[in-house]
């Protein structure tokens, strides 16, 4: 039985492309980041209809206040690598271009 050499495995996203568009990798980190605070924030609704005890009471201000900070939590998410959504949408986006 002949043992073949390992060949390296491809790679799961592709190398950044020679003309990188700054442009279109702000947006799709944008949609990346608003994609994220909209589902942390459909979690926390969900926790929310469970238990209505709230450190932050429930009023409109402390909801305003909660989607600033699932904003910047999305954001915050996306910048250190997330799980790759942004990174996707830019390589998908960019073929397209």
């Amino acid at each position: 039985m002949e043992i073949l050499p390992n060949k390296p495995i491809l790679p799961l996203f592709q190398p950044k492309a020679k003309e990188d568009d700054p442009a279109l990798r702000k947006t799709s980190t944008d949609f990346a980041a608003m994609l994220f605070a909209q589902m942390f924030s459909e979690l926390r609704g969900s926790a929310k209809e469970e238990d209505e005890e709230s450190p932050f009471g429930g009023d409109k201000d402390s909801d305003l206040f909660m989607n600033f900070y699932d904003l910047a939590l999305s954001q915050k998410y996306v910048a250190t690598g997330g799980n790759g959504v942004a990174e996707q949408l830019y390589q998908q986006l960019l073929k397209g271009k």
